[in-house]
């Protein structure tokens, strides 16, 4: 089987064991960490989050009054206990680097990772991975005020995580190193989904993105840094805060969470992702969405040059990360499963993916203001 068969299927199969509500997320926690739920006046059960493949509470533990996030994971990763060992390791790691992030917490038995028979979105009960990921304080940056300065900070903290992640030799693990639909090495594999596009027009530029990927960006993966990847840099996972410090608005980047993507692949598209997200923040819905883009990259750029072929082909891989979210979305929506707000309407984007993969002179635009920030 291709990668691009293998990640295609896999996605297919997170969908069908995606965790159904559960209706005893105190037993969990009990029985997993020895904490007892206690709940807000006026709540009868504990707050729900977003999450796309998995099935995420905020609980609180009666005894310290510490917040956490506990996350149930799909059928797929709860089946590959490697990746998730890679992303304990990988939040261990950037923590002891000075990054904010969630830290994963022991269970009674000493382990990061409990498990639950748990019933699933195609109605079977199957054995489910559950962790327990300390609270970062905040709110996402999808909920605040964007301004260029935030975009500005978002990018450059972003830089810093990625020279994190180099630093001291690497951080590694083998099983990062996994076929995985949203990376962007594997935008081809969005093929399969396609035709859940229904309107011709954009469903022509989904395949023209993916025509270009591969025909002009596909020859020089060889030549771009590898490394492993947050691979879902946007604004609803990035946590913000108050702050008092001359330049800030009011507001500072605080920590990033959901480490669900983790990835070896191009250095590149980690930023590539933030870019796209940046395009449809608040700021870039405004008709400001290549100057958002601009903005998080010089940010990122700040603290982690780009050589000149990742420069070069920055403004396609953004267009396949947009691409890449509104078919799978689509495709979601089409199934009638759960779809989040990260669902991405390229629909009202056009000019930008149409200006990424249409000449060379609409390509060049964000490329040459990253040449002048990275001199």
């Amino acid at each position: 089987m291709s990668n691009q068969d293998s990640t295609a299927e896999e996605e297919a199969l997170r969908k069908k064991q995606k965790p159904a509500e559960v209706a005893d997320v105190a037993g969990v926690l009990l029985r997993g960490w020895g904490l007892t739920l206690e709940l807000d006046a006026g709540q009868t059960k504990p707050k729900m989050l977003e999450s796309y493949d998995d099935r995420n509470y905020l609980v609180k533990d009666a005894s310290s009054g510490n917040l956490y996030t506990m996350k149930i994971h799909n059928g797929v990763e709860s089946s590959h206990g490697g990746i998730l060992d890679a992303q304990n390791r990988m939040m261990h790691f950037l923590h002891e680097k000075g990054v904010c992030c969630p830290v994963p917490q022991k269970t009674v038995s000493g382990s990061l990772v409990h498990r639950e028979l748990l019933e699933v979105a195609d109605g079977s009960k199957i054995e489910l991975a559950v962790r327990l990921l300390s609270w970062v304080h905040g709110q996402t940056m999808q909920s605040a005020v964007v301004t260029p300065g935030l975009l500005l900070r978002a990018g450059a903290f972003l830089g810093s995580v990625d020279a994190a992640l180099d630093s001291d030799g690497g951080f590694d693990h083998e099983a990062v190193h996994r076929p995985h639909c949203w990376d962007m090495a594997n935008t081809a594999s969005i093929r399969p989904f396609t035709h859940h596009v229904k309107d011709p027009r954009i469903r022509a530029l989904v395949e023209k993105t993916v025509d270009t990927f591969e025909s002009d960006v596909v020859p020089d993966l060889p030549q771009m840094r590898g490394g492993v990847l947050v691979a879902d840099f946007n604004d609803a996972n990035v946590i913000v805060k108050a702050s008092q410090s001359p330049g800030t608005g009011g507001l500072d980047i605080s920590g990033v969470i959901d480490f669900g993507d983790v990835v070896y692949s191009r250095r590149v598209f980690d930023v590539a992702v933030a870019m796209a997200y940046a395009t449809i923040s608040a700021y870039g819905k405004l008709g400001r969405g290549l100057a958002s883009a601009a903005l998080l990259l010089r940010g990122f750029c700040s603290k982690y040059p780009l050589t000149a072929v990742e420069i070069k082909h920055l403004r396609v891989l953004t267009a396949c990360r947009l691409v890449g979210d509104c078919t799978l979305c689509r495709w979601c929506e089409i199934g009638e499963r759960t779809t989040t707000s990260r669902a991405v309407t390229v629909a009202g984007h056009q000019h930008y993916v149409r200006g990424a993969v249409s000449g060379r002179r609409a390509r060049k635009r964000v490329p040459e203001h990253a040449r002048e920030t990275c001199k």
